[in-house]
Parts: C-alpha cells; structure tokens; sequence
C-alpha cells in the first residue's frame, strides 16, 4: 500500500513505501508485446536516467522522464509519466514516449536520450532530451504540454546552435507565479563542434519556449570558457533563484576520461532577461571553477567495484531555495567525490551566498555522508530545496551490503536533510524499501545505470526517483533496470499532545519522556522529539523546544490569527506563518470552533 498525504506527519522524518513508475507492460500497458516488461515472462527491459518535477501550484503532482529501452536500445526513447495523488491512493501514473508523437520522418526515426522535464509557475509542462538519427546525436529537442500526459497537445521543437553533438539537455522553468516570471524557460546542454571543441550552451525564452517550438528567435549564449575548448564538459544543471537568478553548474575535466582530476565550474546571470532583451544580452558572472582538481569516480575503484557496462560519473546537481525563509538564495551544488583504497566515497555539497554584480561566495564543501561504514560506495547524488528552506539530498549507496562483499554491491537509495542552510547534515537515512543486486548468478551482466538520477521537492515533501534492479531475476540472459520513486516528509513540530499549543504540561511532559541524552538512541515512539534527527532526543533538542514553547491554552480560534501561539522564532521551526496558520485552523475545525 503506498500512502501519499497532503499534510506533514508528526514526526521528524516520514517515508512513503516506495513503488515503481514505469509501467510493467511497457509504454503502451499492453501485457505480452514485445515493449513488455515482465518477470514472468522474462521480458526485462531497461529504464535508466530518471529526472523528475514537481507542480509549484498544486500539491502532489509530479512528473518524471527517463531513458526507456522497451523497444530495444536502437530505438530507445524518453517514457515519461505524471502522478497526482489528488486522484486516487496509491497515485497513478500515466506512461507515454514522446516518441509516440507523429513528427517527420527525419525526427523520431530512431532514438531519444538524456530526458528532462520541468513544470513552470504558468502550469505548463516541459520536456527535453536529445534525438538520434542514424546513430548521431541529430539535435536537442523540446517538448511542452498543458497536461503533461498523454500523446496528443504537446508542440515540439529541435534546437541546435550549430554543434556536432550533444549532451545531456536539461530544461529548467520559473516557478514563480509572478505574470512577469512564469513563463520564462531555460534550456543548457554541453556541445561539441566539428573540430572537437567544447562548450556549455543556454537557450532561454520569456513565453513557455514559443521560440524553440516555432524555430524563429532563438538566442543562444556559450557559458563555459572559451578558452579552454578541449576541455572535457558534460552534465550542465540549472535552477532559479528567488527574483528570477539563473544559475548553471557543470563537470569539466581537463583530459579524457581516464584522467581522475576534474572541476566543477559555475556561471549564471541575477538579471538573465534585461529590460531590452533580446538586444541586451544577459551579463554572466562567471564562469567561475568551485571545485578544482578532485577525484571523479569513473576512473577510479568505484568503476572497477561495480558491475556496470558504463562508467558511474561524478556529475553536480543543483538546487537553489526560493522559500522566502531565513536562507532563501542559497545556491547549492552536489557532487561525488572518490577516495582512494578500500574507503567510500564523499558526498559533499557547498553552499554560496549571491554577491551582485559579482560572483556569489562559495563556503568550502560540507560531508553529507558523515556516517557511512569504509566498505560502501556512493554516487549519483541529486539536490533540491523544499517550500521551508529545508535542503535533501539523495544519492545511491552500497552501506547495506556485508562488509567482505567489496564488488558487484547490493545498493540502495540513501537520503539526507539539511536544516540549518548545508551547514549541518541529519543521519544518512536509507529511503528504499529493497537493495538492487547488480551481483550475476547465472553468466555475467553488464548493467547500465546511466549518469543520473533527479530529486523534486513541493511543500514540506521530497521526490526522489531512481533507477532500481529489484526486479531482476539475476540471468545473466535478462536485462534489468525499472523506475522506482517514494516520498519524503521531513517536519519539526512539538505540539505533541495536539491541543494548539506547546506548553509545560502536555508538551513539554512527553518531551522529558523522551529525553535519552547525547549518543543514546531515543525511546519507541519518540522520533518527533528529536529535532536534529542525529538519532537521539538531547540538549540540542531542548534547546529547539524552548524556541516553540508558546505557554498552556495559548490558542485562539475566533479573530485571534493575529495571536496565533506558534511561532517561527530566530526561524529555527522552520514553518511559515502560513503553516502556523493552518494548524490553527485544523484545531479549531477538529474542535468545532469558529475560525481565525
């Protein structure tokens, strides 16, 4: 049973069961056709590369894209799906491939790669990716639609700025619903010319990508430095800030792959449409190197621990917070690092702060990881800000495997939250329901997991969405890989006794029943009491507690809102009063009382 709510739960961290996205029957859900995907029959196919959105207007709904092999790997292409838990429990998705859509017979023929999807402010839906032709990268192509599902009313366009080749197209949206923001949609991907040059490109349209679909007005602006054009720069990532910011990170490494050394580079623009664009060109701060010369993990022994037909890659993620809360601007970026010897790798993530005209200031990286065991691995960790400020990061981890097994590793999707802007890092906790065994029992299999996985956030909840090998059968005959997405609530709230206030009787008595002191595992029941999430209910967390303690009775239901007894003090709740709000309302509904 998978269980989707609309309000937070009364506890520090809440998980959702989690399910598969991609439909077992393939795209079409017809049972027994050769798109199929079913163990019964053992008709695996691969799912990999998933990226994922979330509506920044209406609660629950989500959507996601991924590379599909249900037609086999010549003629892959991106499925992509949408869930609105408003609509029944467990959420439904819809499966389509944008492949689907009659376009020429130049377009379309034979596969698409590297998805990646949006939803601006406007509503609309965006998806982008790249399409092949002839075994040859023939353009970034971009999709939008009202609904965000089926096959019908989505207008495409395909842009090219003049490149050979392309890579890992990624489409980013405002999510404002300011008339002067909403529409706007940006568009980076790293490209390569005929003579082998490389750079990071951006296209961006003010009217939902009207320029990209009817192929007139196009703009397109290089990013990375010009310099250096044989440098090695895929994956660039995208996001907004809170007045309209846009911001790109990107891989860079200075020889070929083989080569460990590698950066991650950094521009953007504070005014990307100036008031006479597109004359005015945007002004970019950078490009500006955050990390330089760090071990990557697709040259090291995480490539040789793991049985996979592609090289696990260490590209960034970002995540700006738009919240309008203590950190609101923050800008951050996730990576893998790689360490050497039987050791793990490091998740680390740095934080900036915006400094106009100027480049924004960086903090040195911060360990997400900081409780891992020596015999696990980590990659492909992906980032993203929630409507409190709170930053999650989830990534992939071998933590769950016995500590001999040092090659082909179980995995497993392993999340953490921040609360206090990246400085600090909660528990690693682990997200999901059953490990991936890329471990062979019959012959051998090369599995391909692809670059990425993605992460979208709504309101107090996280999304995360990955690529999962459970259901494989372990022949080595079969291909494996499906799509697998949960939820994630991380919440702080210490009206324990549910009376509207947090005092010194109810509250405050539950609260020294739960105490357990530093390093001491708190008691059954108690895990809305430990306000860090370090896994005990200590004087940090008492500390926390004074902050939200309101005194008994402190509820006022009729005319009182501008009395409400919660409050976001020195916002170390971390709720609005927009939250605070509705929890009074809640009460005093639950109460038959007259509301504020």
């Amino acid at each position: 049973m998978h269980l989707w709510s609309y309000t937070p739960a009364l506890c520090q961290i809440w998980i959702e069961p989690d399910h598969q996205v991609n439909d077992p029957n393939g795209p079409d859900g017809l049972a027994g056709t050769a798109a199929a995907d079913d163990p019964n029959t053992l008709t695996f196919k691969t799912q990999f590369e998933p990226w994922i959105a979330a509506h920044p207007l209406e609660l629950g709904v989500v959507f996601g894209a991924w590379n599909d092999f249900s037609h086999g790997e010549d003629l892959r292409s991106d499925g992509f799906g949408a869930s609105n838990l408003a609509t029944s429990d467990p959420p439904p998705w819809t499966h389509d491939l944008v492949v689907d859509m009659g376009l020429s017979s130049d377009r379309w023929s034979d596969a698409q790669a590297d998805p990646g999807c949006a939803i601006g402010g406007n509503r609309m839906f965006y998806q982008s990716g790249i399409d092949w032709t002839g075994g040859t990268p023939f353009g970034v192509y971009f999709a939008r639609s009202a609904t965000g599902f089926g096959v019908a009313g989505w207008e495409v366009g395909f842009i090219s700025g003049g490149e050979d080749s392309f890579d890992a197209p990624k489409v980013t949206a405002g999510r404002s619903a300011d008339p002067l923001r909403m529409n706007r949609v940006y568009l980076v991907w790293a490209a390569r010319d005929l003579f082998g040059r490389h750079s990071i490109m951006l296209s961006q349209d003010p009217n939902s990508g009207e320029s990209w679909a009817s192929g007139t007005g196009r703009q397109f602006y290089t990013l990375s430095d010009p310099t250096l054009p044989t440098y090695i720069k895929p994956a660039p990532v995208g996001d907004v800030g809170p007045g309209g910011e846009f911001y790109v990170a990107w891989f860079r490494k200075p020889g070929g792959f083989a080569v460990a050394a590698a950066d991650i580079v950094f521009n953007g623009s504070y005014i990307p449409f100036p008031a006479n664009w597109p004359g005015d060109p945007p002004v970019f701060f950078g490009p500006q190197t955050i990390v330089q010369g760090f071990d990557t993990i697709e040259a090291g022994h995480t490539d040789e621990r793991t049985n996979f037909r592609d090289a696990l890659a260490s590209w960034p993620d970002i995540a700006v917070d738009t919240s309008g809360c203590q950190f609101t601007g923050n800008i951050y970026v996730v990576y893998v690092e790689e360490t050497t010897g039987l050791s793990p790798n490091l998740v680390k993530v740095l934080v900036a702060r915006p400094n106009p005209p100027g480049a924004p200031i960086w903090s040195p990286p911060v360990v997400v990881n900081h409780d891992v065991p020596a015999h696990s691995l980590q990659w492909m960790a992906a980032i993203d800000v929630d409507r409190k400020g709170r930053v999650g990061i989830m990534w992939h981890d071998t933590r769950e495997s016995e500590p001999e097994v040092t090659v082909n590793q179980p995995f497993d999707v392993f999340f953490a939250f921040s609360l206090d802007g990246g400085a600090t890092w909660s528990k690693n906790i682990r997200v999901s329901g059953d490990s991936s065994r890329p471990q062979r029992l019959i012959g051998s299999r090369e599995h391909k997991v692809g670059e990425y996985n993605g992460m979208a956030s709504s309101r107090e909840s996280f999304n995360p969405m990955w690529m999962d090998l459970r259901r494989w059968s372990g022949n080595a005959a079969d291909e494996a890989g499906d799509i697998f997405t949960t939820r994630i609530d991380v919440t702080a709230w210490a009206d324990f006794d549910n009376d509207c206030d947090v005092d010194l009787t109810g509250d405050y008595t539950v609260f020294e029943a739960c105490y357990s002191g530093d390093g001491n595992p708190f008691p059954p029941g108690c895990g809305n009491a430990d306000f860090d999430a370090d896994g005990d209910v200590d004087g940090a967390d008492f500390l926390i507690f004074q902050k939200l303690l309101t005194g008994d009775g402190n509820c006022l239901c009729g005319g009182g809102a501008s009395e409400e007894p919660f409050s976001d003090h020195a916002r170390q709740t971390w709720y609005t009063r927009t939250d605070v709000r509705a929890c009074l309302r809640n009460y005093c509904v639950s109460h038959v009382l007259p509301l504020p």
